[in-house]
């Protein structure tokens, strides 16, 4: 879809997210919509704030196609402001709060975003663009919500794990589809009640937002920061399900992994009227998946794959798929995959997709060719198996190249992580002047106060794995033991991050 520049006044007719916000309130203006903490919205409620919010950002000089970058640490505030923009034609900006002022910066200028919406988290002095105060109630009357939708939804950035972050446009359309696909794949239905406290910056919270609100739903927000989840919030989102009635919510792996590992008891308790669960960001292993599906044999739970650029591409409902559990899916309805480049040896590829999630464009660089005949090069490889599943392997640009000989990171990882010692592991290639690259290899532990002699002894072990499961050029020279392994908010390794952070590690094993 041709997008107009940010100066036009061209607006869409089609139904967008905003419309059914719209509608629910004039259906079921008392039904709550959104619940966080001790405050509850109902439909009602919300949509008054909402324009109330829109009256601030007319007040303020906000026009047509503007683009403003919400800064809001509070859940609520994130999605009122949101709505806000959407129903005046204003592009919203989606960032984490968690994020340091000089991103915050960053974004203005890689979008020329008019100004920046916060709370009280914004200390420093800017003249470049408007600081947008929250609402004053007493100072602000709502008005009709104008009947103006701009054909980009939002503006979001690339995770940036190994380059410069890139605004990612989204379109209107672009939303609808992958809701629809959303709400089908994970059998939700209307009146649906959900948990969320994945970030809305990104494509999970968001997208499940706009699933529970197209059905009319209820949301229970929870503030965490994901980086931040241990035993008592986990302990929390138990109690919420279970008090709450919650139908399903979307997690990552490694909220998956800690429930089944340090709350399995309450797990089985209190989500076992759970209809549903969701994971995405990175593979999940089979042995986790089935002790899922046996632990709450009631559960459909989906894994599923796509990026900011082609959100909710493939899904895997496991439990269709006996023995396939940890496979990436097939695509949706509507998209098209395939492999481009397959090495001959290996049937490994890298993945293509196309269809009506696939992204209108990164901001500024619209007009260049992003794909070739409607196909997106995804920078992920992969196989297909005989049933035409698809299984995502990692990175291209994280491939490691030993002297001709190229493999996948995620190989040597899922030998690190059988460890019973080990509670994550990644592998890069570190540069080497003969070999082109050498495996570096970082292992956190479950337990990181063992001392040096035992960690060499753990060090040992995993490298004699390795040896017997891996072949000789894949296995690691040496095992870097760190506290932490370098994450994004949603916990995709730093690659780049943790290159450097090998190159000059200390502490390495084993110590012969």
């Amino acid at each position: 879809m041709p997008i107009p520049s940010s100066s036009g006044s061209t607006s869409i007719n089609t139904i967008t997210i905003v419309d059914s916000l719209a509608h629910w309130t004039a259906c079921q203006p008392s039904r709550p919509f959104i619940c966080e903490g001790d405050h509850t919205y109902t439909y009602g409620d919300f949509y008054e704030l909402v324009g109330r919010l829109a009256s601030i950002l007319e007040k303020q000089g906000f026009c047509y196609g503007d683009r403003i970058v919400l800064y809001l640490s509070r859940k609520s505030a994130y999605i009122a402001a949101y709505f806000a923009a959407l129903s005046m034609g204003i592009i919203p900006v989606l960032i984490y709060p968690e994020r340091p002022a000089s991103f915050v910066r960053f974004s203005v200028d890689a979008v020329a975003a008019k100004g920046v919406w916060t709370l009280d988290e914004w200390t420093g002095e800017e003249t470049r663009f408007l600081i947008v105060p929250w609402l004053n109630e007493a100072a602000v009357s709502p008005p009709d919500l104008k009947n103006t939708r701009h054909p980009i939804a939002y503006l979001m950035f690339t995770s940036g794990t190994t380059k410069v972050p890139k605004a990612v446009i989204t379109t209107q359309q672009n939303v609808m589809s992958v809701t629809k696909t959303l709400i089908q794949q994970a059998g939700m239905t209307p009146g649906v009640r959900e948990v969320i406290f994945m970030p809305l910056g990104s494509t999970g919270g968001l997208g499940h937002l706009h699933a529970v609100l197209m059905l009319g739903g209820t949301i229970v927000l929870l503030p965490w920061f994901m980086a931040a989840i241990g035993d008592p919030e986990l302990e929390q989102l138990l109690a919420v399900i279970k008090h709450s009635h919650i139908d399903g919510f979307l997690a990552t792996p490694r909220i998956v992994r800690m429930l089944l590992a340090t709350h399995r008891t309450q797990l089985a308790s209190s989500a076992r009227n759970l209809r549903y669960m969701l994971t995405n960001v990175s593979p999940l292993e089979r042995e986790v998946i089935v002790d899922l599906l046996n632990l709450l044999p009631d559960l459909h739970f989906c894994t599923y794959y796509g990026l900011t650029e082609a959100s909710r591409s493939v899904f895997n409902q496991c439990r269709r798929h006996p023995q396939s559990e940890h496979a990436t899916g097939y695509p949706v309805e509507g998209v098209e995959l395939k492999l481009a480049a397959v090495d001959s040896s290996t049937q490994v590829g890298e993945v293509l997709l196309r269809g009506p999630n696939l992204f209108a464009g990164y901001w500024g660089k619209e007009h260049q060719t992003l794909v070739e005949d409607g196909w997106f090069s995804t920078g992920d490889l992969g196989r297909m198996d005989e049933q035409g599943r698809l299984y995502v392997l990692g990175r291209k640009q994280e491939t490691i190249n030993i002297d001709g000989l190229k493999f996948l990171p995620i190989q040597v990882e899922s030998v690190l992580n059988e460890h019973p010692a080990v509670h994550a592991s990644a592998v890069v290639g570190l540069s080497d002047p003969v070999s082109h690259h050498r495996v570096g290899a970082a292992v956190q532990l479950k337990k990181p106060d063992v001392g040096l002699e035992e960690k060499n002894q753990i060090a040992l072990a995993i490298l004699a794995d390795c040896r017997d499961k891996l072949n000789a050029y894949q296995v690691p020279s040496k095992i870097h033991i760190v506290p932490t392994l370098p994450q994004t908010d949603l916990g995709k390794v730093k690659r780049g991050e943790l290159v450097s952070m090998l190159d000059s590690a200390l502490y390495s094993f084993p110590r012969l």
